[in-house]
């Protein structure tokens, strides 16, 4: 998401780990598979045994992305550690330069309930 902004128009971006979740050693990693899987947009991935990179051509203005990103982030997942708040505010702060303020307020959602903030009553 802080990436795309910066892509040239049909710009190619490049995932790693996108089967990581296939190997019996890891017990965590569905997540570069969820997001490479859940953009819809042309797409390829490289074949060799337990192959894990893929790659997505972005063609659409980026608003038009922001379903699909929003789709991502309300999956489960977790943050390995929790993310200091400014971290979290410099993430947010960018992603309002570039995606609207509906976007950015339920990605902060979702980010806020992996990361293990709790809203105050």
């Amino acid at each position: 998401m802080l990436i795309l902004p910066h892509l040239k128009p049909s710009g190619v971006m490049i995932f790693h780990d996108i089967h990581m979740y296939k190997h019996k050693d890891r017990k965590y990693g569905i997540g570069p598979h969820h997001i490479y899987e859940n953009i819809n947009e042309k797409k390829w991935a490289s074949t060799e045994h337990m192959a894990s990179i893929g790659a997505v051509q972005f063609n659409k203005p980026i608003n038009e992305y922001e379903s699909d990103f929003l789709n991502i982030l309300n999956l489960p997942w977790t943050i390995d550690a929790k993310l200091p708040q400014a971290i979290m505010d410099t993430i947010f702060a960018r992603l309002s330069q570039h995606y609207s303020a509906e976007f950015v307020a339920q990605g902060q959602a979702a980010f806020d309930r992996a990361n293990g903030v709790a809203k105050a009553a």
